[in-house]
């Protein structure tokens, strides 16, 4: 259909509006082939791209209850696909449907008494050049028009009306999470081809539809705007490990179902089913009855029979099977006229692996296992197979299907012994969906086999604050993504896309753990990882997300899956814009959505990136590039040592660097060599006061204290913790010249020292003590580390911790401070809290009282201190 805005003819004095007066159906006109006159607008004709097989526009319901035509132009290089769909209104099943299948161009309709199927192209359109599509029906009776051919067709029975309720589905049916049924005549739905190619100028009954606007307000990020011709995309070689590249429009995918692997470019080791000869899958298929399959599976066994897979049902006499027989591949069909039984192949059992193709268009049957196959068409009328469940490996305890058992066509087979990989029904590849939680409905005693995961286009962020900007996330309707990481990074956003309105997706690191956080627009929700370990230990972990169901949402990594429910009626994730890798811009950390808590990008590796099927490069397919993200996995070049750290600092391994842990040294600093904060306590005795706030006081299983000190004391209270609501407390003490502890927990007394050392020497000492409930040790300087534990029933908690109290005790009653400590204390920490660093800053919960005061310097030995008075004031 060619589109024109005004044509004149001009001669001398003569003027004619040439398609005016074609309209008008002026006699001087004459018109060939099919003309139709409409206004359009421009930007109404524009094309649009279906880009994946999940992408799919939903129009209002086509209202053609007596008559009504539709109008289209579509091109492509792919042979198969729904073109056009919509559900009937009534249980007689009215559907209409477009669809290419072999590259051919079929109506499907069906007004409540039968279905019609009409074959409406004699050439193929899968050439990469437009073709318009015309449909015109008044009643029982219409005309389909591709290009300039032709046919005229009338629907079956007494019906002569379609209702239809519920969207018009173009490039697809919808979203294929909800679990639509799909009328068994149309072949293309049941074997989940979804439309890839462009598509323009959309009239249904005389009106133009702006498909182009509505694919921006609906999956922008797979329906993309214009029409670009086709680039050879397999010259590059992408499909790994020989797997075999098929070209598409403007993509292509890898045919792994003959290799040991799996994924968009067959870089994962494939799911692997061992099965012992009374293991087995059971599979409960949901849909409806199918007139076309599309089977693969992979064996690798040394015994001549076995049964690989059959269907079973309830309602019909409708079956198939799959068997080894005497090492030969046997397949009998039985659409309820009696078995056809088809053999290919031959030594089949000998220990190495076989791949197998069942493929049926309604009559048409093809076998195929590894190059030998067989074709023939069927006998008979029925070509609706019906079935509810699928065996794999051996039927359970259920008996084969009555009407496969006939003694002349499928002896009793004995159940499979050996392997199989990639069963894949009709576009569900079934292993892998059930290893990764992407099904519920089945059940498994076969063992799966264990999956190494193998790393591909490996990056590496050098920094914190990068990230990589690439195409939109394709996920309007489904989830399934993929990919790999390793860190020594507690925390860090992986992944972020925002959308429309509150939509968004999110992944992020937090404590060591992942957390998968999304908005379909009902509110946040977010799912941790439940792995038992934190995933910050600088190995590989896999991470795949999926949707198995409209309201389910599944992260896994390692195996380890949990769960989610959405809870809201919206089932689309509106994204809009770039797709974050990484990280996001500094500014924008602040402005994203709560539940993440992020406040920087990742740093570490990323690889095998599988987003909804496509395999992404991050280095090039980035929109907007990072130099800090180099390609290659580039392990932590500045590695942890023993003498990394000074003064007993624990080395602390990030990506590209290492920390020390200098709480428990007495020391600060990078390594742990640097003086910390010290204060002076004098003569006249000296209290530093640390008080929790009344809303924030812990409780503790565990306490870490460690300090330093210079002192010539021979007793003295060195810190003191006390609860608020018992008479939980710990005091550090010095008694006749030796270190104490002293705590309880609400039972007794636990005291724990050193005898053999003196402390009151004036040189510096460090303490360090740690609680674990009831049990403690205590260890001075280098010497060795006492432990105690204490028997009987004992209390493990100590309750609402209150205030610290350093350089002695305060009693409240005599105003005083009592033992107060004499001589320097540096570098205090108690429960990660650096109590002297917070005195020095003026932090308001801490308060000094008394002769005390902060140094300038660590005095060496016992000598005069410089406090940070004036020179006047000392």
């Amino acid at each position: 259909m060619t589109v024109g805005h005004k044509v004149e003819f001009v001669a001398d004095s003569l003027r004619l509006e040439v398609i005016e007066l074609g309209r008008t159906g002026n006699k001087l006109i004459q018109q060939q082939g099919s003309v139709q006159y409409l206004c359009q607008e421009v930007e109404a004709a524009d094309p649009i791209t279906f880009t994946n097989k999940e992408s799919f526009l939903a129009l209002p319901n086509w209202d053609a209850a007596r008559s009504g035509s539709i109008v289209f132009k579509l091109r492509t290089n792919e042979a198969n696909g729904v073109l056009m769909y919509n559900t009937g209104a009534t249980a007689q099943g009215d559907f209409f449907a477009f669809e290419l299948l072999d590259g051919h161009v079929f109506l499907l309709l069906n007004l409540g008494s039968g279905a019609v199927k009409v074959k409406a192209t004699t050439r193929r359109v899968d050439d990469g050049q437009w073709h318009s599509v015309s449909l015109k029906r008044s009643g029982k009776s219409g005309r389909v028009t591709v290009d300039e051919s032709a046919v005229d067709f009338i629907t079956p029975g007494n019906s002569n009306q379609l209702d239809l309720e519920g969207p018009l589905y173009v490039g697809g049916v919808g979203t294929s999470a909800q679990g639509v049924l799909i009328p068994s005549e149309l072949w293309s739905g049941s074997l989940r081809y979804g439309y890839v190619g462009c598509m323009k100028d959309l009239i249904i009954n005389g009106r133009t539809v702006d498909i182009a606007g509505v694919s921006q307000k609906q999956d922008s990020g797979s329906i993309r705007p214009a029409c670009h011709t086709p680039t050879p995309q397999c010259d590059s070689q992408p499909c790994l490990n020989n797997g075999l590249c098929l070209e598409g429009w403007n993509h292509f995918t890898c045919d792994c179902s003959h290799t040991s692997y799996s994924g968009a470019v067959c870089a994962k080791d494939a799911t692997t089913l061992s099965f012992d000869g009374t293991q087995y899958m059971k599979i409960t298929v949901l849909e409806g009855p199918t007139q076309a399959e599309d089977i693969r599976l992979r064996l690798k066994t040394t015994r001549p029979s076995g049964l690989l897979f059959a269907t079973s049902s309830e309602k019909s006499n409708t079956a198939m099977s799959a068997a080894l027989e005497a090492g030969r591949f046997k397949l009998v069909l039985n659409l309820g006229d009696g078995n056809k039984v088809f053999f290919v192949g031959q030594g089949l059992n000998d220990d190495q692996w076989h791949t197998l193709h069942v493929t049926r268009r309604g009559q048409s049957m093809d076998v195929k296992v590894d190059s030998e196959a067989t074709s023939r068409e069927l006998s008979g009328q029925n070509i609706n197979l019906d079935f509810q469940n699928l065996y794999i490996g051996a039927m359970g305890t259920e008996r084969p299907p009555t009407s496969l058992t006939s003694a002349s066509s499928n002896k009793d087979i004995p159940n499979f012994v050996g392997h199989m990989q990639h069963f894949i029904f009709n576009g569900q590849h079934f292993f892998d969906m059930a290893r990764s939680g992407q099904m519920t409905n089945f059940k498994v005693t076969a063992k799966f086999g264990k999956k190494d995961e193998i790393v591909h286009h490996p990056v590496t962020f050098k920094s914190k604050f990068t990230f990589i900007g690439l195409s939109q996330l394709k996920a309007y309707s489904s989830m399934n993504l993929y990919f790999q990481f390793k860190t020594l990074e507690p925390n860090g956003l992986i992944l972020f896309n925002g959308g429309k309105g509150q939509d968004f997706i999110a992944i992020e690191l937090v404590d060591g753990h992942l957390h998968y956080i999304f908005n379909l627009g009902d509110g946040p929700r977010k799912v941790r990882s439940n792995t038992r370990v934190t995933l910050n230990d600088n190995q590989w972990h896999a991470v795949t997300i999926g949707r198995p169901s409209v309201k389910q949402h599944t992260l896994m990594v390692d195996d380890m899956i949990a769960t989610v429910a959405s809870t809201g009626s919206n089932v689309h994730l509106d994204l809009d814009g770039l797709l974050y890798l990484g990280g996001v811009r500094r500014a924008s950390f602040t402005t994203l959505p709560k539940l993440v808590q992020s406040r920087h990008g990742f740093e570490g590796c990323l690889a095998s990136l599988d987003l909804n099927g496509e395999t992404i490069d991050p280095i090039k397919d980035a929109v907007v590039p990072s130099t800090l993200v180099s390609s290659g996995c580039a392990g932590p070049v500045t590695k942890c040592s023993t003498s990394a750290c000074a003064n007993r600092g624990i080395c602390v391994q990030m990506w590209n660097s290492y920390t020390c842990d200098c709480d428990m040294t007495s020391f600060t600093g990078p390594t742990c060599s640097d003086e910390s904060i010290s204060y002076k306590f004098g003569s006249r005795g000296g209290l530093i006061t640390f008080s929790y706030p009344s809303d924030k006081r812990p409780d503790t299983k565990s306490d870490l204290l460690a300090l330093g000190f210079i002192s010539s004391t021979d007793n003295a209270v060195l810190v003191r913790i006390d609860s608020g609501s018992s008479n939980d407390y710990m005091e550090l003490e010095i008694v006749d010249g030796n270190i104490f502890m002293v705590y309880n927990m609400g039972t007794e007394d636990h005291p724990i020292g050193e005898l053999s050392v003196n402390v009151n020497d004036h040189q510096y000492h460090v303490i360090r003590f740690t609680r674990s409930g009831p049990n403690s040790t205590i260890q001075i300087d280098d010497h060795n580390v006492r432990t105690k534990q204490p028997t009987g029933r004992q209390h493990t908690i100590f309750n609402s911790h209150s205030k610290i109290q350093v350089g002695g005790k305060f009693n409240t009653i005599k105003n005083r401070i009592e033992r107060p400590f004499q001589g320097v204390i540096s570098g205090l920490v108690f429960g990660g809290n650096r109590i002297l660093d917070m005195a020095a800053e003026d932090d308001p919960r801490v308060s000094l009282q008394g002769d005390v005061e902060l140094l300038i310097a660590m005095p060496p030995g016992g000598q005069t201190v410089d406090s940070a008075e004036s020179p006047d004031e000392k």
